[in-house]
């Protein structure tokens, strides 16, 4: 199994570019496949979080909610090393950021879904601060708070891709998960988000096709 600080989202395109991938036929086979080769269980800390950024387990030690909020934006591991989903993003930009949320922090203690921290997040538009880094600070807030993604699933950068390549069509980003295919509904909505970035290369329409079928 590969563990949470090496599951980067180069690890799927690099299976499936030496044929490792090649047998995997239904959405099932993919599923399985993914939870054979991804173990994230050591980033699940003390409150059951299941998410491959090591970040979300970082944050989980905080001392309070400022804290948890600095270390979401800086985005390191606990170790120091960056998290590289948001290795590209300006410090400036993630000075910008943390301190909008420094100063709206009141606000996710009202907050009840993944949703409501999303929209918190998000609420001030910040040059530098695009989708993918919105929702790994949302991911990382959210799971101090004791809130976990739900019933929603969020598509971006990879996840995006890999959606397309299952379906042909481009994602909405926030995805109802009442809505997607009952083989990937075995998953936990981060879980998914992850599989269609790691697997965006090997997932085809077909498969999709089979899975209406049945």
């Amino acid at each position: 199994m590969i563990e949470q600080e090496e599951a980067t989202i180069n690890i799927g395109t690099r299976l499936t570019s030496q044929g490792a991938l090649s047998h995997l036929k239904t959405l099932d086979d993919v599923v399985t496949d993914y939870l054979k080769r991804f173990d994230f269980t050591v980033a699940r800390g003390p409150r059951g979080v299941d998410h491959h950024d090591g970040v979300v387990d970082h944050c989980l030690t905080s001392r309070d909610l400022s804290q948890c909020i600095e270390r979401a934006v800086d985005s390191r591991l606990a170790s120091g090393k960056m998290f590289s989903e948001n290795s590209c993003i300006a410090a400036k930009a993630k000075q910008e950021l943390a301190a909008h949320l420094l100063q709206v922090q009141d606000r996710f203690k009202q907050c009840k879904t993944f949703e409501d921290v999303y929209d918190v997040v998000s609420a001030r538009q910040i040059s530098g601060i695009g989708l993918l880094m919105k929702y790994c600070v949302t991911s990382r807030v959210a799971a101090y708070l004791g809130i976990h993604p739900k019933d929603y699933l969020y598509l971006h950068a990879g996840p995006a891709k890999g959606w397309k390549a299952l379906t042909g069509k481009r994602a909405d980003y926030r995805m109802p998960v009442a809505s997607l295919p009952k083989a990937l509904r075995r998953l936990s909505a981060h879980r998914i988000e992850d599989l269609f970035c790691e697997y965006r290369e090997a997932l085809r329409p077909e498969m999709m096709r089979a899975e209406e079928d049945n």
